[in-house]
């Protein structure tokens, strides 16, 4: 998705930026235009300055029926200047309206949350969950967006670049052992992945989930893989943890991303 223009490379994601702590000072990085951006509700606006990053809020509205806020994590220090560039870019995703497949005057309701859920060194994961809709929609869609970046070549990480999903011995391993994943995404109860989450010797085409670009997040224990709508649970996606443990001898990259500092 395009970014805003500007001849500025510091001035992209200036204009809904919203640091969603009242206590932390801005970070540095921000463009000197939004010099004293509104301060939210901590108790409304997400967690507070974590480590290295942020929780910021994206808000801007694309129209005056539209209700957006979609969070997202902003890292302080040059280095992360190219990551930040693909947060927003996905938040941009989360929380405008793609004029390609929807009318620019629909009425845009988005609200996600944003977590980062594993860093270190190599890598960075990070999960976006809420509802999106618009307002000509008959129900709420309940959405799970993951972005994993590999540090080194600033490069998104897609799920089929981590395990062999064609493979018969992979899909065995997946739905014989994959386990509920906790928090942070809880839009079911840990019974209902127990009753509806389907086990061996289930096939279903795992190439087909390995072909979303971004259906997946990184979790200290294992990688955590978002299904298709399970509607018996009452959630629209269905996520499930394996882990690294467990499928250690097909992860297909030379490099561990999960090891090391």
């Amino acid at each position: 998705m395009e970014q805003p223009e500007s001849e500025d490379s510091e001035k992209w994601r200036a204009p809904d930026a919203v640091e969603t702590s009242a206590e932390d000072s801005l970070p540095e990085e921000l463009p000197p235009e939004v010099e004293t951006p509104p301060t939210a509700d901590p108790a409304e606006a997400g967690r507070e300055a974590t480590e290295n990053y942020t929780i910021l809020a994206y808000t801007e509205l694309p129209n005056a029926d539209s209700s957006v806020y979609v969070e997202y994590p902003w890292f302080q220090g040059e280095e992360f200047a190219e990551l930040n560039e693909l947060i927003y870019d996905k938040v941009l995703e989360l929380g405008t309206i793609d004029t390609d497949t929807a009318h620019p005057d629909w009425g845009l309701i988005a609200d996600y949350q944003a977590e980062v859920t594993f860093q270190n060194s190599r890598v960075v994961s990070i999960v976006f969950w809420g509802d999106s809709y618009f307002t000509t929609s008959n129900h709420p869609w309940g959405n799970l967006r993951g972005l994993t970046v590999d540090l080194e070549t600033m490069e998104e990480i897609q799920l089929g670049d981590l395990y062999p999903f064609e493979d018969r011995e992979f899909r065995k391993l997946f739905f014989s052992y994959a386990a509920f994943p906790g928090e942070p995404v809880t839009g079911y109860e840990e019974a209902d992945f127990f009753e509806f989450f389907p086990r061996f010797p289930y096939y279903t085409p795992l190439e087909d989930i390995a072909a979303g670009t971004d259906n997946f997040f990184l979790k200290p224990e294992g990688v955590v893989i978002s299904l298709p709508a399970v509607h018996a649970t009452g959630s629209d996606h269905m996520e499930a943890l394996l882990p690294y443990s467990l499928v250690k001898d097909l992860y297909l990259p030379d490099r561990n991303y999960w090891e090391g500092p």
